[in-house]
């Protein structure tokens, strides 16, 4: 343990510069993530896969479909506790994961440091899992629902224009994705979301893009077998409402595009040409 601090401390030293560029893309992904995610959501024009999920247990919580009734109002009551409870069962997952990666490699190094990474990686997880939910709640307290609606409306007819609402939710969807590369190209408290996608690659040893797509696939599964259970509502149109346009660009976009850049980032900010 000791020589895995003085060792760590060293690299501190040496490349601080590195510490502080990898610092900056961690907290600056991990904001512009959450604000991707507070900017898109009054668009009602889809979910995101794990939004969806979380939708669909905020109905059962409350009972009935109408969620973004009265502004968001229970939508927002819900959503961080919600999003928090979402991220404990990622964690858990991805914590099976990286045991079964780690083992490998454990086997095959007998390495003990790695025991050391391993169990950071568990608890930056943990420690992401209950700090993101509270970043999309800043956000929420300083953008309100009503300010981003107003902006969707016709300026003639007073309703949401849906041309709009597509190019307002494109724009918040180009900072979420932007803010998961430049945290996933930290490498560091990756969170259960993107830790999830990078253990399954570490385990598979298939593309990142391929690995984010089925995970999206799994992490969308708990909505569309449940949202049939709220009680009240129509849940046909819950279910047409938020499983839509916006899902299909999460789905089957986000993985390829972030692959993309991420490769694109690579070639920009090269750690092994910047570490001494």
């Amino acid at each position: 343990m000791n020589q895995w601090i003085f060792k760590k401390l060293a690299y501190l030293k040496t490349n601080y510069r590195v510490v502080i560029l990898k610092l900056f893309l961690l907290i600056s992904g991990m904001f512009l993530m959450a604000l991707g995610i507070r900017l898109y959501i009054p668009t009602q024009i889809g979910a995101s896969q794990v939004d969806f999920s979380i939708y669909t247990m905020i109905g059962l919580k409350s009972g009935t479909t109408g969620i973004f009734e009265n502004n968001n109002q229970v939508l927002e009551q819900y959503y961080a506790n919600f999003l928090t409870y979402f991220y404990i069962g990622l964690t858990f997952i991805a914590a099976i994961f990286s045991t079964i990666s780690t083992i490998k490699e454990f086997k095959s190094t007998k390495d003990k440091t790695i025991w050391i990474n391993y169990t950071f990686k568990i608890l930056f997880d943990v420690i992401i899992t209950f700090l993101l939910p509270q970043i999309v709640n800043l956000f929420n307290d300083l953008i309100s629902s009503n300010s981003i609606l107003n902006l969707l409306r016709d300026d003639f007819s007073g309703q949401n224009s849906p041309g709009k609402a597509a190019w307002f939710f494109l724009l918040a969807y180009i900072i979420y994705i932007v803010g998961i590369c430049l945290w996933v190209k930290s490498t560091w408290a990756l969170g259960p979301y993107n830790s999830i996608c990078s253990e399954f690659v570490r385990l598979t040893k298939i593309k990142y893009g391929a690995s984010r797509f089925i995970c999206d696939i799994l992490m969308i599964l708990p909505g569309v077998l449940f949202f049939g259970l709220i009680t009240n509502g129509d849940k046909l149109s819950f279910f047409f409402t938020n499983f839509s346009i916006a899902t299909m660009v999460f789905l089957f976009l986000t993985g390829p595009i972030c692959n993309t850049l991420i490769k694109r980032l690579d070639k920009v900010l090269d750690y092994n040409k910047l570490t001494k």
